[in-house]
């Protein structure tokens, strides 16, 4: 067997038509490749390609490299990337045992296959990673998946266009899947929070309170307008309470003529009517956050 070769990969690494791009530091790093029998180790920039006959995939390799003592221990370990659309998506599996890479396309309705897949590695023993684009529908996807993976992590968009536009200047679903794939492998994909299910839920029941709050509030200063122009004084809290409802009707059965006061009367009522759905939807968002224990400490 023909001694190592040593090449500089401080930009890029090239293996069989393959590009794969390195952010390096000066941890080692091994890439195992298509071929088994080998893998590429990258350290300090220079990369020194390895030949060996060992079927244990999981041994950890022991090698000195310029001084470097390298013990790379290659998990069992499945890196998935996800182009997601709302019609199709295309998945990237990189089984970091071997180091192939393999992808494929399935539609929106074949989201039990891709399951299947994904469980299936499961049970041969993998840790399964899963990175996804954060797009619109991206949620219905994760939740549907995320009993069949380890961990999901979701890729920031706008800054993985950067890396996208010097590997794939062309628009491609394959490279780009691909690309989270390895980059997810790297651990240097660009990430961002995205709420669970049940947070986006207690969102959604705090805009509508929200809604509901900025409904009054538009009816209140008009009304509060409208009666001023009849003399009669109220503070806008008293708006909000039956006593002051009260009083306010009494005092427009006064000032106000007769062909505005039906007016009056169903602004109040849409004012306590609003009253009424923000107290119930308050009284739900507590319910909500009381029955989930994630919930509590937002």
């Amino acid at each position: 067997m023909s001694p190592p070769e040593i090449r500089d990969y401080s930009k890029e690494a090239t293996f069989k038509g393959r590009r794969l791009d390195f952010s390096l530091g000066n941890k080692p790093r091994a890439w195992r490749l298509a071929d088994a029998s080998c893998r590429l180790i990258i350290v300090a920039g220079s990369a020194v390609l390895e030949y060996g006959n060992s079927s244990e995939a999981e041994v950890a390799k022991h090698k000195t490299y310029q001084g470097v003592e390298m013990k790379e221990k290659v998990e069992k370990t499945l890196y998935v990337g996800v182009d997601y659309h709302k019609n199709s998506f295309t998945a990237a599996y990189l089984d970091c045992l071997t180091g192939i890479l393999n992808t494929k396309k399935y539609e929106a309705e074949e989201l039990e296959k891709f399951k299947n897949h994904l469980t299936t590695f499961r049970k041969k023993g993998y840790s399964v990673k899963v990175a996804v684009e954060t797009l619109t529908g991206v949620t219905f996807f994760t939740e549907e998946i995320r009993n069949c993976v380890d961990e999901i992590t979701y890729v920031n968009t706008n800054k993985f266009k950067n890396i996208l536009k010097g590997v794939n200047s062309a628009k491609n679903d394959r490279i780009d899947a691909e690309t989270i794939a390895i980059y997810y492998e790297m651990g240097l994909l660009p990430t961002v929070y995205v709420p669970t299910r049940k947070e986006k839920e207690l969102r959604i029941k705090m805009k509508e309170r929200d809604s509901f709050v900025d409904m009054r509030k538009g009816v209140i200063n008009r009304l509060h307008s409208l009666l001023l122009e009849y003399g009669i004084k109220t503070n806008k809290r008293e708006l909000t309470t039956k006593k002051g409802m009260e009083r306010i009707k009494e005092e427009t059965k006064k000032k106000v003529p007769p062909s505005l006061r039906e007016t009056i009367w169903r602004q109040i009522e849409t004012i306590e009517y609003l009253t009424d759905k923000i107290r119930e939807t308050e009284e739900d968002i507590k319910s909500f956050i009381g029955e989930d224990e994630e919930l509590k400490g937002k």
